[in-house]
């Protein structure tokens, strides 16, 4: 039986180690997190338009729809917030 050809979804991306910059990311990729909806997505992005960018994983917690626990569950695919 062959592999299936193809791109992979954002999620299995995730899965085999591919972080995102959360100073970067497009909405699509932000909300392909775990436990990351689309308008927790695009709040994401409006904060980091408000603020500039993410300075430490903290900041994020001032987006709403993002406390304390879907952080810890986030952290690991995010790059460069000193994390991993």
């Amino acid at each position: 039986m062959r592999a299936r050809a193809g791109h992979w979804t954002i999620q299995q991306e995730y899965l085999i180690g591919k972080r995102i910059d959360i100073n970067e990311a497009s909405p699509k990729e932000i909300s392909g997190l775990p436990g990351i909806s689309a308008a927790t997505a695009a709040a994401v992005v409006e904060e980091r338009k408000r603020i500039g960018r993410f300075r430490s994983p903290g900041d994020l917690l001032r987006v709403k729809g993002i406390k304390r626990k879907r952080l810890e569950i986030i952290l690991p695919f995010l790059a460069g917030m000193g994390n991993n």
